[in-house]
């Protein structure tokens, strides 16, 4: 035994090209023995590892993150920049899957080459009704389903995938409801008043996923749990995870005048039926108004 943990845990045959089978073995090796993720040439062992982790452990991790539309910016419409604060907290962020909101043409130019090794596989939607209104998603695994919704209410559509994970499909719904603005622009009045305009998309939504799939819906929401649209989420078996994991968490902060204000306005809601909840936490950096959202989820045995 001893022998064969030498063999196993030396950097030579951690640092080969391992397939997927041997990706589980390699797993433990390098867990077990401490070796980093790193080859001898001081790039990356290819995530095939990552992947048997998710296998293993029947775990996926979802981020979801408004970038704000105004962070990112093209010059001459070939040369493009975005804010890097911003960028910093998307190349730290080790997920499965990351959905984003407000991307415009000029984030998908930014985030397409930066992303691209750690998240092979992403969608972009340009923004529609509104500069606010694109909306996109980074995967490790394949996306294999990609269906934009349009708001019934006329203002952000919603993004229905299904991702390929290493346990099964997974079905994904990106949100990003109304927000709390009433018709006059009001965003006083809008906070009191714009509840039931959120639950026609949510409404709208549903109707539209699969119901032999495991599901989590999860993007800007524009309201907390006690919303009409979250409120109708939980009747019908979905969870908040950060709001059960951290109840005084909040993700969006906005400086009035001298009043700091901070919501918990992004959310991910997984079926309880389908999940457990293994961690969330709010990601405080970046310069958007809105903060990421990180949440690990666990398959429950089916």
């Amino acid at each position: 035994m001893k022998l064969a943990m030498k063999k196993l845990c030396s950097p030579a045959f951690a640092s080969g090209e391992p397939t997927f089978a041997a990706a589980s073995l390699l797993v433990f090796c390098l867990t077990a023995c401490d070796i980093p993720l790193q080859q001898a040439d001081g790039s990356m062992v290819p995530d095939t590892l990552g992947t048997a982790r998710a296998h293993l452990s029947r775990t996926v991790t979802v981020v979801s993150y408004n970038v704000n539309f105004g962070l990112a910016r093209c010059t001459d419409g070939v040369t493009c920049t975005a804010d890097a604060e911003t960028l910093s907290v998307l190349r730290s962020l080790d997920a499965d899957v990351i959905l984003l909101q407000e991307t415009t043409p000029a984030w998908e130019k930014v985030l397409r080459p930066l992303l691209a090794e750690r998240y092979p596989y992403a969608t972009f939607h340009d923004p529609s009704t509104s500069p606010a209104s694109g909306i996109a998603a980074f995967s490790k695994f394949a996306i294999d389903a990609d269906e934009l919704l349009p708001s019934p209410v006329g203002w952000f559509p919603a993004n229905r995938l299904v991702i390929d994970t290493a346990h099964g499909p997974l079905e994904v719904l990106n949100v990003h409801l109304r927000p709390m603005v009433s018709e006059s622009g009001s965003w006083i009045s809008g906070y009191f008043t714009t509840d039931h305009f959120r639950r026609r998309e949510i409404d709208a939504y549903l109707p539209k996923l699969a119901s032999d799939l495991p599901t989590v819906i999860a993007g800007d929401f524009n309201e907390d749990t006690n919303g009409d649209a979250f409120g109708h989420l939980e009747d019908i078996g979905f969870e908040s995870a950060l709001a059960k994991a951290d109840p005084q968490a909040t993700t969006w902060r906005w400086q009035y005048a001298s009043m700091p204000l901070s919501l918990r306005l992004d959310h991910v809601a997984y079926e309880k039926s389908a999940f457990e909840l293994v961690s969330a936490e709010v990601v405080e950096a970046g310069s958007s108004d809105h903060m990421p959202v990180k949440v690990v989820l666990r398959r429950r045995p089916t």
